[in-house]
């Protein structure tokens, strides 16, 4: 991911200084190991991520490194110098999200994380703007690409659980090791921020994936949510409950979601 973005960065450079006014430079790319990453040429490589963030010449923090720990204690330090933070760690805002969103304020910084939950579609812009005036009483969606093709085929095509998953990993909608999509967790994380968006207390999920033994006959057991966590509701009470159906979009690995208003 972080190749990628420094990719971005430099094709585009010429049309995102067009659009937002400066040219972005890159200053340090912190990784683990230097040795890895020697031949590539070009980028200014480090291993200490405390002084790159703390160099007085660094605007934007660009967190690319996901999980919670070691890595909230590097956002919090950026935060702390009034640097703001572009991350699109779904884990991490899922866990101390109020937290960091508050250290940002209080030092008059901000955190960017568009591309934390269905980054193209954009949902976390339509709920802290476009829907910032309505009371959300509920988000459906679906949320993990990887669960959606794994249920169509499935609910369309009467493959079993292995069968659909064996196929997703092969046209790369699947990771190796898929547990992070198809326990439900990468979901429950999505609607975990989400809901909280939307004004809702998120400290108890009820959330279940698609690789429990039920997840058979073409996803009829999902019917009862026992399924996978790719079409979630979470409705917003005090406690928020996250449940699944078989819902599968036309197209299979692209997320969609809804925000519910009682009327």
């Amino acid at each position: 991911m972080g190749s990628g973005v420094a990719k971005i960065l430099a094709d585009q450079a010429d049309l995102l200084k067009r659009r937002v006014g400066a040219r972005f430079d890159i200053r340090h790319v912190v990784v683990r190991d230097l040795q890895k990453h020697k031949m590539k040429g070009g980028l200014p490589f480090t291993t200490n991520a405390p002084a790159a963030i703390d160099d007085p010449s660094v605007q934007i923090v660009l967190e690319l490194m996901g999980g919670i720990s070691p890595t909230g204690e590097l956002v919090e330090r950026a935060l702390k110098l009034g640097k703001p933070v572009v991350t699109a760690n779904k884990s991490l805002l899922a866990a101390r999200g109020a937290e960091l969103f508050g250290l940002a304020r209080k030092h008059n910084t901000c955190i960017a994380f568009e591309a934390s939950c269905g980054g193209g579609i954009p949902i976390i812009d339509a709920l802290t703007r476009g829907l910032i005036a309505n009371r959300i009483d509920a988000l459906v969606g679906i949320v993990n690409g990887t669960c959606n093709v794994i249920l169509t085929r499935m609910t369309k095509n009467g493959w079993s659980y292995q069968q659909a998953l064996a196929e997703a990993q092969k046209l790369g909608f699947a990771e190796a090791d898929p547990t992070l999509d198809v326990s439900g967790r990468d979901a429950a994380q999505k609607l975990a921020i989400l809901a909280s968006l939307a004004g809702a207390r998120t400290e108890h999920l009820v959330a279940s994936g698609v690789d429990l033994p039920t997840a058979r006959n073409g996803g009829y057991h999902v019917a009862f949510g026992i399924g996978a966590l790719f079409a979630a509701l979470a409705a917003l009470l005090s406690v928020v409950l996250i449940r699944v159906r078989p819902y599968a979009s036309a197209r299979p690995s692209e997320p969609a979601i809804e925000a519910l208003e009682r009327t």
